[in-house]
């Protein structure tokens, strides 16, 4: 596997004016400019090949280990690649597939995009016939939502539902496992969840335990109730001994059951347990029934799937803008938002309910109009869970590079990158840039995989794009070592190149 280098930047003066008012002899500010350029372009070019040997260090690690990289340093001012390695070798991104579904997302529904949930039906003196709750893919919707939802049919004068609650899902496929995620059926982690239309708190559920006084039961329950039966007890021991905890959590039927044992010590804050339900589609119509009865609201019949011929909204609720839902994208690499938004992707864009394939056809058919396309991409699912999708670093590469000149875009896209050594997943990384702020990236893990990607700025915008992808080494700590290395080099190039012509202008 080769290291490449192609052809530098141009390096160009700046434009001043001449000072006239210097006597006869001494150095114009034109001049002074051109001395440092001149000086500096040594500097550049020392830099330039030091990025170049730390990559090929970095390839040489992963060699003797079997393992596989896949990475690009591209100068944004002129387009030019700095180094390479294996620039278009497929890999598995991990979580590094969120900056094709960011963008894809951005540019196909628009930043401005808001998601919305209601309640439909019609009630006549108090009386609702029956109430449809319907959604389009909101991955933020919350219980607090709800209450909210609740709290409005009240106003509106509701005593008395005579028929079931109806939750109207068909805006998505009845498929709620995204692709991939059934490499992992018994994991019952949040980062799992599955997606729906109307999906409530991530369609996760949670157990909480606290602790009263030595020697008694500690105080269990769930955010949902209904959606979670528990079992068993942890017991409260003396203030400074070790929490003992244990949960499994089993699916009987349609209800998720939880077995609970253990300590837990006097004085310990609440402890929260998160994790996903079993089948999504019916939780949200269960839990605002029980809103509704412990409001006085009368309620005899179930909570069943449908309405979706239902037109007459009674109460709704919008999202954020999807600029800021991003966030979760870049800065907190969260699964869920990732899937809810390639289904929300495929209803936009296709007929028909919003489907995981729908998806992932929608973001290919995206880099293809855009020129973006690299051949061997697999485009599957929108978290980059599991093995699951292939792509490589030129990929990357080649949305990092649209998405920051698309004028459209390029300012909610690069906001909802980690700032390295400041937030989200890279918060604890690169500390030598913590005040500089000129890296922002998107990091991705999984059990052989370590994958970062990003821009590094000068001047306050993008100067270079990289992408660096490492298949086959689980000794993660000293692969992110390794990777910060590389990238670091380019951070230190950044600085000797801020007297080089800046950019390009932005693509309208």
């Amino acid at each position: 596997m080769a290291v490449a280098v192609f052809g530098s930047a141009p390096r160009l003066g700046l434009s001043q004016p001449v000072d006239t008012s210097r006597p006869n002899g001494s150095p114009t500010t034109r001049d002074a400019t051109a001395a440092l350029v001149g000086a500096n372009s040594g500097n550049i070019e020392a830099e330039r090949a030091r990025l170049v040997q730390a990559l090929a260090g970095l390839r040489s690690w992963a060699e003797t280990r079997g393992a596989k990289v896949s990475a690009v340093f591209v100068d944004l001012s002129d387009q030019t690649t700095i180094a390479s390695a294996a620039p278009q070798f497929p890999l598995n991104p991990a979580s590094n597939q969120k900056i094709i579904l960011a963008a894809g997302a951005l540019a196909l529904l628009g930043p401005s995009y808001r998601f919305e949930t209601g309640v439909y039906g019609s009630v006549v003196d108090g009386v609702a016939d029956s109430l449809v709750l319907r959604g389009n893919g909101d991955p933020a919707f919350s219980t607090r939502d709800l209450w909210g939802l609740a709290e409005n049919l009240l106003a509106r004068g509701l005593t008395r539902v005579k028929g079931a609650v109806l939750v109207d899902q068909s805006a998505f496929d009845d498929n709620f496992t995204p692709p991939g995620f059934e490499q992992q059926p018994d994991e019952w982690a949040a980062f799992r969840a599955p997606v729906s239309a109307v999906a409530l708190d991530q369609n996760t559920v949670t157990l909480f335990v606290l602790p009263g006084q030595a020697g008694e039961p500690a105080r269990i329950w769930s955010s949902l109730p209904g959606v979670l039966a528990s079992q068993g007890s942890v017991l409260t021991r003396a203030k400074g001994t070790a929490n003992t905890i244990a949960l499994q959590i089993a699916l009987n039927s349609s209800q998720l059951s939880a077995k609970i044992s253990g300590t837990i010590a006097q004085g310990q804050p609440l402890q929260s347990f998160p994790r996903r339900v079993a089948d999504p589609r019916l939780v949200p119509g269960i839990v605002l029934k029980q809103l509704l009865e412990a409001r006085g609201v009368q309620l005899a019949h179930s909570v069943e799937l449908g309405g979706a011929s239902e037109t007459r909204q009674l109460t709704s609720v919008k999202s954020e803008p999807l600029a800021r839902l991003a966030f979760e994208l870049g800065k907190e690499s969260d699964n869920f938002y990732a899937e809810m938004l390639l289904k929300s992707i495929a209803k936009h864009e296709e007929p028909g309910p919003g489907t995981s394939e729908g998806g992932a056809r929608a973001l290919a058919a995206w880099l293809k109009r855009r020129n973006l396309w690299v051949a061997g991409t697999v485009l599957r699912n929108g978290s980059g869970l599991f093995d699951t999708n292939r792509v490589s670093a030129q990929q990357i590469i080649n949305v990092l590079a649209e998405a920051q000149q698309d004028s459209r875009m390029a300012p909610e896209f690069l906001s909802q990158l980690s700032v390295a050594g400041r937030d989200g997943t890279l918060r604890a990384r690169f500390p030598k840039e913590r005040d500089s702020g000129v890296i922002r990236a998107k990091t991705g893990t999984l059990g052989r995989v370590d994958a970062l990607s990003g821009y590094v700025f000068t001047a306050g915008r993008p100067r270079f794009a990289f992408s660096i992808l490492l298949n086959g080494v689980a000794e993660h700590a000293e692969a992110r070592k390794r990777i910060d290395s590389v990238v670091q080099v380019a951070a230190d190039l950044a600085r000797v190149s801020l007297l080089e012509q800046p950019h390009a202008p932005s693509r309208q």
